[in-house]
């Protein structure tokens, strides 16, 4: 059997047997109840009538003792139950007449009244028969239609489903509305998941539904596994099976110089075709060792790396000015510097700073000569450029002012 159905059937006989036996001290508590409001009304007279009329006053004591008894004798029960649970009910007469005389009896049902300077009282105690199969059924539906009704309560709030409850009333949201978007909120929801869904909210102005189900489909994605899908929703219009891949990738930069493009893990970058090549550059030198490359001094371009970058840019449809310049004035520092920011300016455009880092070109002072030298941060085995590029590839330059 189910642990879950096994355990609601436990708590309902359990639950019936609770509500039985208040059932049977409700009755108990009604039946002495209504004696001592009959009793009460009609009693005191008579007793006071017969004793002033009486002159044995112990002989008629014990007649009416007898006749309350026999009058007690088959009580009615009455209450808001269809079916009486307690049955073939009488009283039995504990005392009766003056306080004092009748002693300190305490019974269930004690009824006093002043006569002639004294208090008298009367001492009943009802007993009765429980109607078991009255009771069980009662109480066994009583229990069941108290669990209906807890079932049918709404379940209190997490405190997942709370914050998401009090956003949405504060948007507007009606409580009922509120209530049921939060609903599968409730259980089984990951601590990530609740992240990307607090993420999706702050980044997409969609409906929650939509975002609550997409967040709660995807499995368990870190920091930055969120910021990359975020990112892909953005760059290919709420594409979720685009961006789920791209979350799950890894950190890789990848050159197709014959179509002209540059790839951050398959999302395509525009630059033109200077920064391009300057890019799949530094990429070459990354493979090629450290990666590092000084910028030459300001008043003496580099001729030898000049030369080097021309040929290469020429190769692979480098805009022809700029191969000119090269051929003719050598590498500048400043052409680095301007395609370096340019470069810099579309990958935070497309990835955004964070994304971004690990694929800029970092830089960093040489010991030596305290010039700024470059390389790209992303490491070797991260990068794929076209074999032939890496074939074709020239010796690097021998200078240390230029290369570290």
């Amino acid at each position: 059997m189910n642990r879950r159905i096994f355990l609601s059937v436990l708590g309902w006989l359990v639950l019936a047997l609770v509500l039985a036996g208040l059932l049977v001290v409700s009755a108990r508590q009604g039946l002495e109840h209504s004696l001592f409001e009959r009793l009460s009304n009609s009693l005191p007279a008579a007793m006071d009538e017969a004793l002033v009329n009486g002159d044995d006053r112990p002989g008629l004591m014990t007649v009416m003792r007898h006749q309350l008894a026999a009058d007690l004798d088959g009580l009615r029960i009455e209450g808001w139950l269809p079916w009486p649970v307690l049955r073939e009910c009488s009283a039995t007469v504990d005392a009766l007449g003056p306080l004092g005389e009748a002693g300190a009896v305490t019974s269930p049902v004690d009824i006093r009244w002043p006569h002639e300077g004294q208090v008298f009282h009367v001492g009943l105690t009802p007993t009765c028969e429980v109607a078991m199969w009255s009771l069980a059924g009662q109480g066994l539906a009583l229990a069941g239609l108290a669990l209906a009704l807890i079932l049918l309560l709404p379940r209190p709030l997490g405190d997942r489903q709370r914050h998401w409850y009090d956003r949405l009333v504060e948007g507007g949201e009606s409580h009922r509305q509120a209530r049921r978007l939060t609903a599968p909120l409730a259980e089984g929801v990951s601590r990530e998941q609740g992240q990307l869904l607090a993420e999706l909210c702050q980044h997409f102005d969609r409906p929650f539904a939509e975002l609550r189900d997409l967040a709660l489909v995807q499995p368990p994605l870190d920091a930055r596994q969120r910021a990359w899908f975020i990112r892909g929703l953005h760059l290919f219009d709420f594409d979720v099976a685009r961006a789920r891949d791209i979350a799950h990738g890894d950190e890789r930069l990848a050159f197709d110089l014959e179509e002209g493009r540059a790839r951050v893990r398959g999302i395509p970058l525009t630059l033109a075709p200077t920064p391009l090549l300057h890019y799949a550059w530094y990429a070459r030198k990354r493979q090629e060792g450290d990666g590092w490359f000084a910028n030459p001094p300001s008043n003496r371009p580099d001729k030898r790396e000049g030369q080097a970058l021309a040929e290469f840019m020429a190769e692979y449809g480098g805009h022809a000015k700029a191969v000119n310049d090269l051929r003719e004035h050598g590498l500048r520092s400043k052409t680095l510097d301007q395609n370096r920011n340019r470069i810099k300016e579309e990958l935070i455009r497309v990835l955004g700073d964070v994304l971004a880092e690990p694929y800029l070109v970092v830089s960093e002072r040489e010991r030596t000569s305290a010039r700024l030298r470059y390389r790209l941060a992303l490491p070797a085995d991260h990068i794929d450029l076209p074999p032939d590029l890496l074939a074709h590839a020239p010796s690097a330059p021998t200078e240390r002012s230029h290369s570290v």
